[in-house]
């Protein structure tokens, strides 16, 4: 498994807590952004997000990415927050202390036809 995160501090706590829990042989964590992965096409059978796109304003590049390094066949989960029903965002939220720094969108993102 490799995971990435774009927090060098994010990443070196995954590695920490992987050896904490005995899976360092069998994990990786790098730094890199999400829109632009490091790794060959299809390299992958499986790419999740977990509370990512609400960081990424370039959703676009993101799911392009996923899509170009996941084999034929693999699969792609996304656990993402949302904006929900459209009411505005109560600041500060986990990911975002103000309005500008947050990329949260509604469920469909204009990725639902």
């Amino acid at each position: 498994m490799t995971g990435i995160d774009l927090s060098s501090s994010f990443v070196e706590a995954a590695s920490y807590l992987a050896t904490r829990a005995g899976l360092a042989d069998k994990v990786t964590y790098e730094r890199a952004r999400a829109e632009v992965l490091p790794y060959r096409d299809q390299s992958f059978d499986v790419a999740w997000t977990q509370h990512v796109a609400m960081n990424i304003a370039d959703r676009p590049s993101l799911y392009r990415e996923a899509y170009r390094v996941l084999r034929h066949g693999g699969r792609f989960a996304i656990y993402d927050v949302v904006a929900g029903n459209g009411e505005p965002l109560h600041f500060p939220v986990p990911w975002a202390r103000e309005p500008g720094a947050s990329c949260a969108s509604s469920a469909c993102a204009g990725y639902c036809s």
